[in-house]
Parts: structure tokens; C-alpha cells; sequence
């Protein structure tokens, strides 16, 4: 993450709106094959946790700009408060 600035950068978002309906990031398939071998092998091996990795698959998009500056303000404190600690 960047530090943190004096003046942060922001997008007012207009009341009402959706958040686009596709996936912000479409992975070739050969990649998405390869990648989820990887994870199995990495969840096979212990190294990572497999709650964490349901919890993060069932995760519904928020539907409310509340919901969502609610999200990114745990994100934040949790990154914050985890300096040194592995991501996964």
C-alpha cells in the first residue's frame, strides 16, 4: 500500500448507483487452471488456511455505498494493524 498522504484521493459516487456487473479482471483459462493447481498444492502443503480461503471465495460484493465504505475502513485497520504478518 502507498503512504498515506495529506490529502487523500477520493471518487464521490452518485446515490443509487451499481457497481459494474463483470469481473474487473478476467483470467486467460490456461492461467485460472495453473493458478488453482497452485493454491491446491499450497493447501495441501498447510501453508495456507483454508477458512480463510472459503471466507474470501463466499463473500458477497456490498450493495450499498455504506456497506462498502464499511468494508474498505475494516480493510484498512486490518492492513494497518497487520504490518510484518503474512497476507494469506
Amino acid at each position: 500500500m502507498p503512504p498515506r498522504r495529506a490529502i487523500d484521493h477520493k471518487i464521490e459516487l452518485e446515490p443509487g448507483a451499481r457497481p459494474p456487473a463483470m469481473a474487473p479482471y478476467r483470467m486467460n483459462p490456461a492461467e485460472l487452471v495453473e493458478l488453482r493447481r497452485q493454491l491446491d498444492e499450497l493447501l495441501d502443503a498447510g501453508l495456507i488456511d483454508g477458512k480463510k480461503v472459503r471466507a474470501v471465495a463466499e463473500w458477497t460484493a456490498p450493495s450499498k455505498v455504506a456497506d462498502l465504505r464499511s468494508f474498505l475502513g475494516s480493510a484498512t485497520t486490518i492492513e494497518g494493524s497487520s504490518k510484518g504478518t503474512p497476507k494469506l
